[in-house]
């Protein structure tokens, strides 16, 4: 009997060490963050959040799950990131000034049709502002993917038109120019204005955040942190831990875990709120 309690003991420690070295993976920023499995409650869509007078720059405020009330942390904010917002109105803003240039560019070509001049910018959709960024934009959610690639034909037809145009010029034929603009305006780069002003509506629904709900004896109540997605479960062995000595003033830094192919910062969620 002593030999199989003695067994048991053995078999319920392994099992609380192998809780203890499994982590929750996340990101925020591109960045991977790992969170200790042992506290966490349960993974959210985060639902409505009211927003809480007089709180911390980082607290989101609070949100109803069931019968609880939970407190939000921006995660971001708390780890000194932009918020997920801050950094879509970045990103649409940018894309609206890309439209703009679109606009601009057509305007311009119309314009020397009309006074018979030279047309000098790019007819190569690669070389203007938007194409730069286009073709090398990796879009990590498959919806947004999908939307950036409606925009790919009709800009390429965009382009294509300046030297259409060109040759009727050259030949006086300004009424084939001016129609080769216009037809072009009605379709391609009206579909392409369309896609522009209907991106905001992507960019936040490819952009619903996670909510991570943490518990604890020793907490008085839930505590909730916003996360871009959640990246994955993984064994972190402490052996694989270094502490991280040279951050300064990042006491919710509990180590940086090396993998073969990433590294893990490994936060204390106590430390956090």
């Amino acid at each position: 009997m002593k030999n199989e309690k003695v067994n048991e003991d053995e078999y319920y420690a392994e099992d609380l060490l192998e809780s203890l070295s499994k982590y929750l993976i996340i990101e925020i920023s591109d960045v991977k963050y790992a969170f200790n499995i042992s506290n966490i409650r349960e993974i959210i869509l985060l639902p409505k959040i009211t927003p809480f007078p007089e709180s911390l720059h980082y607290e989101r405020g609070i949100l109803k799950l069931r019968n609880n009330i939970i407190r939000v942390i921006d995660l971001r904010k708390r780890l000194n990131f932009p918020s997920l917002l801050e950094e879509d109105e970045v990103f649409l803003s940018m894309l609206m000034q890309r439209k703009q240039d679109h606009i601009n560019w057509l305007n311009e070509l119309i314009a020397s049709v009309d006074e018979n001049r030279t047309f000098n910018l790019t007819n190569d959709p690669t070389q203007c502002a938007f194409g730069k960024w286009y073709y090398n934009y990796k879009a990590t959610n498959i919806s947004m993917a999908i939307y950036l690639a409606q925009f790919d034909h009709p800009h390429k037809i965009i382009h294509g038109i300046a030297d259409k145009v060109k040759e009727c010029v050259a030949k006086g034929d300004f009424k084939n120019a001016k129609k080769i603009i216009n037809d072009t305006k009605d379709k391609e780069f009206a579909l392409m204005i369309e896609l522009f002003d209907n991106i905001h509506q992507v960019v936040r629904e490819s952009h619903r955040e996670i909510g991570i709900v943490f518990e604890n004896e020793n907490w008085n109540d839930l505590i909730c942190f916003s996360s871009d997605k959640v990246h994955s479960i993984a064994h972190i062995e402490i052996d694989s831990v270094e502490h991280p000595n040279s951050i300064k003033n990042k006491d919710y830094i509990k180590g940086i875990a090396k993998s073969e192919d990433d590294v893990y910062i490994i936060l204390d969620e106590s430390k956090l709120f």
